[in-house]
C-alpha cells in the first residue's frame, strides 16, 4: 500500500507485537520503566492513527492499553498521564454513540493530573533554580524560568479542561430539563 498512514500503523503494530513478546519483556526486565514507556508510546501512536482513521472504538482500546502501561510507571503528576486521559476523552466524544460519562471521567482525571502538576510546579517556582522537585513528583530539577513557563502552560490546559467539563454538564442539564 502507498498510504503513509497505513504504513505507519503497520510499523507501530509490529513494534507493539515485538514489545509484547515474552523474550522482549525478558530483555527489558532490568529496565521495566523504559520498556513500559516505549510500549505505551506504541499504543498511543496506534490510538492516534485509529482516531484519525475514525476507528474510535479501536482508538479508545489502544489509549486504554497505553494508560495501563503508564499508570504502572508514571507518577500521578506526569504529563504522559495527562496526555492519555485527554486522548481517551476525545476518542469517546468522537464515537458514533458518544460515551459522555467516560468523556467526563477522563477529563476529570486529566484535571487531577494538572492540579497535582501545578502544585509541584508552584513549589519549584518558589524554590531556587535547579532545586530538587517535590517528593512524589515526576518533575526534574530545572531552572525557575522553565518551571514558570510550564506552570503557565498547565494552568491554561487546566482552564480549558474545566471549561469543557462545565460545557458538557450544562448541556446535560439542558437536555434533562427538556425531557
Amino acid at each position: 500500500t502507498d498510504d503513509p498512514l497505513q504504513l505507519a500503523w503497520q510499523c507501530l503494530d509490529l513494534a507493539r507485537r515485538i514489545f509484547e513478546r515474552e523474550d522482549t519483556k525478558q530483555m527489558y526486565k532490568d529496565d521495566v520503566v523504559n520498556y513500559k514507556v516505549m510500549l505505551s508510546d506504541a499504543y498511543s501512536n496506534l490510538g492516534d492513527i485509529n482516531l484519525r482513521n475514525e476507528m474510535f472504538d479501536q482508538a479508545v482500546s489502544d489509549y486504554q492499553s497505553c494508560l495501563e502501561c503508564r499508570e504502572e510507571v508514571c507518577k500521578k503528576d506526569d504529563r504522559m498521564l495527562l496526555e492519555v486521559y485527554h486522548a481517551i476523552a476525545i476518542a469517546h466524544t468522537m464515537n458514533s454513540k458518544p460515551d459522555k460519562q467516560a468523556f467526563l471521567d477522563h477529563f476529570r482525571k486529566a484535571v487531577e493530573v494538572c492540579e497535582l502538576r501545578i502544585a509541584a510546579l508552584k513549589k519549584m517556582v518558589a524554590a531556587e533554580d535547579n532545586a530538587p522537585p517535590p517528593e512524589g513528583s515526576s518533575l526534574a530539577a530545572q531552572p525557575r524560568a522553565r518551571s514558570e513557563k510550564e506552570l503557565g502552560d498547565i494552568e491554561l490546559i487546566l482552564v480549558d479542561l474545566k471549561e469543557r467539563i462545565e460545557s458538557e454538564e450544562i448541556e446535560d442539564e439542558r437536555e434533562a430539563e427538556m425531557a
